[in-house]
Formats: C-alpha cells, sequence, structure tokens
C-alpha cells in the first residue's frame, strides 16, 4: 500500500502518481482495506472510499509439509489462518504450489503432493476446495517444483531425473517436455519472467537454465555463485531473479 495525499503524492517521498509506470494506482491509508484509485494521466477526481472485499483481498496459501495442512496469511491483517479445506493427503518432499493468476473466488492453485507420488490437485477458492486432477507421468520427489505461463504450467520432476513436464488445466492432461539437461534433485526449483521458464538445478551443484517455450528447448545460462542444496528457490521481480 501507499500513503498518499489528496494532491496523488506519497507521503515522504514526494513521488508524483501521474509519472506513475501504470494506467493506475490504488491508495491505502494505513493499509486499511478503503482505498482511493487514480487513474493515470485523466482529469477525474479520484473515487474515494472504495471498499475491498474480503474475497479480493490479497492472500497468500502454504502447505506446512510433513501433513495435509493448508494455511491462509492475509497481507493486510499480517494473521495466518487455517483454510477451510486441507490438501487431503501428506505433502513432503518435492511437494509445490503455484497460482493461475486469476483474483478472488475466480482463483486457482495448484499442488502437487511430492513423496514420492502421482498427485496433483486443484484448490478452488470460489468453494475453499481440493479437486484431484490427471496425474503426473512419473512420481515427484526432491526437485519437484512448479511454475506457471498464461494456462500452462511447467513442472519438475525431481528424484536426480532430468524429466520436465507441462500441463494445461483446460485439458486436465500432463505432457512431455524437453528434458532440462541435468539432472535435478533437492534445492532444483522453477521460477519465470512471463516469456521463459528459469530453473536451478540444486543437488549441490550451480547450473542454472532456461527453458524457451517457443521451441521447447534449455539453454545454460549463467552458474550462481555457491552451489545450491536444500531450500534453494528461485523468484522473479522484474528485472531480476
Amino acid at each position: 500500500t501507499f500513503l498518499g495525499d489528496a494532491d496523488g503524492f506519497e507521503t515522504g517521498l514526494d513521488y508524483p502518481f501521474a509519472q506513475g509506470q501504470s494506467n493506475s494506482l490504488l491508495v491505502s491509508k494505513d493499509g486499511s482495506t478503503f482505498v482511493t484509485s487514480w487513474n493515470l494521466g485523466s482529469t477525474v477526481d479520484p473515487e474515494d472510499g472504495t471498499e475491498v472485499g474480503a474475497d479480493s483481498r490479497p492472500l497468500i496459501y502454504a502447505t506446512l509439509g510433513s501433513s495435509g495442512a493448508f494455511d491462509v496469511y492475509d497481507i493486510f491483517s499480517n494473521t495466518w489462518s487455517t483454510a477451510p479445506t486441507d490438501y487431503g493427503n501428506n505433502v513432503k518432499q518435492g511437494g509445490a504450489l503455484v497460482w493461475d493468476g486469476e483474483l478472488g473466488a475466480s482463483a486457482d492453485i495448484f499442488g502437487l503432493r511430492g513423496d514420492d507420488k502421482t498427485t496433483f490437485k486443484r484448490y478452488f477458492a470460489g468453494t475453499d476446495a481440493w479437486f484431484v486432477r490427471d496425474t503426473t507421468p512419473n512420481n515427484i520427489k526432491w526437485g519437484g517444483a512448479l511454475t506457471r505461463i498464461g494456462d500452462v504450467i511447467y513442472a519438475l520432476r525431481g528424484d536426480d531425473q532430468q524429466s520436465f513436464y507441462t500441463y494445461t488445466n483446460a485439458g486436465n492432461n500432463w505432457v512431455a517436455a524437453a528434458n532440462t539437461g541435468f539432472t535435478m534433485k533437492e534445492g532444483a526449483s522453477l521460477t519465470t519472467d512471463g516469456t521463459y521458464v528459469y530453473a536451478l538445478r540444486g543437488d549441490n551443484a550451480k547450473e542454472f537454465r532456461r527453458y524457451n517455450p517457443a521451441t521447447n528447448t534449455w539453454s545454460a545460462r549463467a552458474s550462481t555463485p555457491a552451489n545450491v542444496k536444500n531450500g534453494g528457490a528461485l523468484v522473479y521481480v522484474a528485472p531480476y531473479i
């Protein structure tokens, strides 16, 4: 959230919203659920007092590992709570989650069970329920990971294997994609910049690679400064990984 005055300047930083790099900004006073909306470049006065409903509040979901526990973190209130339904199976090594990009009650979260199993499920926020989806082509273990570009989900098998898969919810099916070119184990992880998929090998190694969905090919990128083991992870915040 931003702290902003009626003239559209961020408190303390003297930043004019009119020079922002997006079409609009929402400004919340002290992190409350009431926000002011600016349409950049418009002469229309801001509309004050719009309330963010409970189904559109920013939330973070987490599986807790070694169980089916599924918890929710509310960014506004800085609180954790237990989701209405758990995963339904123990989530262990290789377990992973990915979000489909939709908001509120339309959001889907997809989850790998890991634990040397092929279980893959979809959580629909609109009904607070998990649904079994197509099983992965092989068991997922240490190094299992997920990421998404558009309607396609990408997954690492892990388990000291090179296998890499794609999944589409519309067709509810997994397809084998090009192998990563090296075995993936503990510490392997995925992220995306929206065009390419990036992967750490893990397994106490420095290898880092990029996958091009348009050509179904992997290419080597600069190695990490140190070896990556258990706990290795990736995230993309433009322009960095």
